[in-house]
């Protein structure tokens, strides 16, 4: 049996214990080598446990990410699927084009800075207006607008019509290059 650390996990490493569809996004477990194992015993038991499985179908605690565990470390699949299709991890965070995080295919995966990823994010569920960075305020009864760049909240203007604010919330995204799925539903 070989021992490794987590940096260790190479691509080539993936591609021998892992299949990867590209056009579903799966990830399926390949019949192992004995090298793989301790001993002939554990070998044969996962092999017929495993092999031809899918992998990868837990969800990580905070997020819907599919998450599963390669050689005793644990990898979001997302990143997984990056290495496997590209030969190389990615060098940033995984934003998942669609929102949908436990969408895997290639063509839903972008590696990016996580400032972009964030510029691609759902509209949070305890939102009330619809729309990202636009708020009520009771004390001055207009419509509120701000956007966050850069880990720093700024204010875009206050309105008196929704339609207004919902504007001027759409232009600051295209200002700041926010993907034009920033805000989706959740």
């Amino acid at each position: 049996m070989l021992n490794f650390d987590r940096d260790d996990i190479t691509p080539e490493i993936l591609r021998e214990l892992l299949d990867y569809d590209s056009n579903t996004g799966l990830l399926t477990w390949k019949p192992r080598k004995l090298k793989w194992f301790a001993n002939e015993q554990v070998w044969k038991a996962w092999n017929t446990k495993y092999a031809g499985e899918r992998a990868f179908k837990s969800k990580a605690v905070a997020s819907d990410r599919l998450t599963g565990g390669v050689l005793s470390y644990r990898f979001y699949a997302s990143r997984v699927a990056w290495a496997i299709f590209y030969g190389s991890w990615p060098t940033h965070a995984i934003d998942h084009i669609n929102g949908d995080e436990t969408d895997d295919r290639i063509g839903n995966l972008r590696d990016v800075p996580q400032g972009d990823n964030c510029r691609n994010a759902s509209r949070r569920k305890d939102n009330t207006s619809g729309v990202c960075g636009v708020s009520w305020s009771k004390a001055s009864g207009k419509w509120q607008v701000s956007i966050s760049v850069n880990k720093q909240n700024r204010h875009v203007g206050t309105f008196e019509r929704k339609a207004d604010a919902i504007a001027a919330r759409r232009d600051a995204e295209r200002e700041h290059g926010f993907h034009k799925n920033h805000g989706r539903g959740t």
